[in-house]
Order: structure tokens, then sequence, then C-alpha cells
């Protein structure tokens, strides 16, 4: 699977979370973004096998975490995220 249908996969589970109502996404070539007030989580490729996901409490990098690229990934990539665009509130 390559990493545009794995970000898709990412998105789409993301806007259907109720929990991150009020968040907004972006997209650009070969990166995501989702932004919740002053934090933000980008995902991007990493090397040829990896996804990185950087955690961003407004321009600085809190946290950065390397997933397989894979349909497997998927659900802790999201949970990651939301996580911390919540707050950790869950």
């Amino acid at each position: 699977m390559n990493f545009a249908s794995l970000f898709d996969l990412i998105d789409a589970q993301l806007k259907t979370n109720s929990q991150l109502a009020g968040s907004h996404s972006s997209e650009a070539d070969d990166e995501r973004v989702w932004m919740r007030d002053a934090v933000a989580a980008r995902v991007t490729p990493s090397g040829t096998t990896g996804i990185a996901v950087a955690l961003l409490s407004g321009e600085r990098v809190v946290h950065e975490r390397i997933f397989a690229a894979s349909p497997l990934s998927v659900t802790r990539i999201v949970r990651t995220i939301t996580e911390h665009l919540t707050g950790y509130i869950n």
C-alpha cells in the first residue's frame, strides 16, 4: 500500500472522530497536518517503509514517532494523533 492510500485511511478515521470536533487539516504533496487550537500533528513518510508522526505545540516538535507504513499501523497513528489533539483528556 502506498503512502497516499495510508494517509487517506488515517484522514478518514480522523475526520469521523467525534473527539476531534473543531479541528482542521491541511494537505501537501507528502504531508498531512491536523490542527486543533495551538497543537498539531504532522504525518509524513519516513524513508520507504515508515510513517513519521510529529506532535507539535505551537511551532515546536514535542515528540516524534515512526510507525511502519502498513494498514496495521493506522489505528495506532490515529490514537496517537487524537490523544495529542485532545490534550490526553480521554
